[in-house]
């Protein structure tokens, strides 16, 4: 799934790369110690969201890791906790808030809950 979805993507089928990433998340996430398996697919996840933009469509659209680490900022969690709760790293939770920050445009987790709430994403 992992190999597939960035063929299905640089062939225009972003819905069927994200589809198998998604299945690709469900499958990791059952296993906490996945570890390379985690890296590689938040780094497939990257490239489909960075293809997104450099195409200029749905540029405010956030990944599902993102909306999973943006419900957890909604619930006053530092970065540390989050990161134990997602099984990721402090300093990819904080590239996950960055990203967050800049696609819905804010510069505090308070007005990144906020615009949450506004878009429905929480």
């Amino acid at each position: 799934m992992l190999a597939l979805a960035p063929l299905r993507a640089a062939h225009e089928d972003r819905d069927g790369a994200r589809a198998l990433l998604v299945e690709a998340r469900a499958i990791v996430e059952r296993y906490p110690d996945a570890g390379m398996f985690t890296q590689l697919l938040e780094r497939r996840e990257h490239e489909l969201s960075r293809r997104k933009l450099q195409q200029g469509a749905h540029a405010q659209e956030l990944t599902e890791r993102e909306l999973a680490v943006l419900r957890l900022l909604d619930a006053n969690r530092s970065n540390r906790e989050i990161g134990r709760i997602l099984y990721v790293s402090l300093n990819t939770v904080k590239a996950h808030v960055k990203s967050i920050y800049r696609k819905l445009e804010v510069s505090s987790r308070e007005e990144a809950a906020e615009q949450a709430r506004a878009r429905g994403l929480t």
